[in-house]
């Protein structure tokens, strides 16, 4: 308790960004209706595709990321597959590259 309590004194402007960026990346998720990138990634990580069925989408689009729709089809198969499964994936890595933002210009350059 006393490390996280020095942690949150030393960093507490890091701490409240992140807060911050939490509840404007996962308040409302799901509010609004899916966007037409947003139908497509669906389509393309639909957990009933098979794997070379989701591969023939990917390559066949222009230029997705891989990696990207294949977690995100293993997601969907755990989680579900809708909307606010999509956008809380890409809302985490959100939050957590304001993290390593911080991090990386916190340090000293030379």
């Amino acid at each position: 308790m006393k490390r996280i309590v020095k942690w949150l004194n030393t960093n507490k402007w890091l701490f409240l960004i992140l807060i911050t960026g939490a509840i404007l990346r996962f308040y409302k998720l799901d509010f609004q209706e899916p966007w037409l990138d947003e139908i497509s990634t669906l389509q393309v990580t639909d957990p009933t595709l098979t794997f070379s069925e989701t591969n023939w989408l990917i390559m066949n689009r222009d230029g997705f990321p891989h990696f990207y729709f294949l977690s995100l089809k293993f997601l969907s198969s755990i989680i579900g597959h809708n909307i606010f499964t999509l956008r809380l994936f890409s809302a985490f890595f959100g939050l957590i590259t304001i993290f390593y933002v911080y991090k990386l210009l916190k340090e000293p350059v030379g």
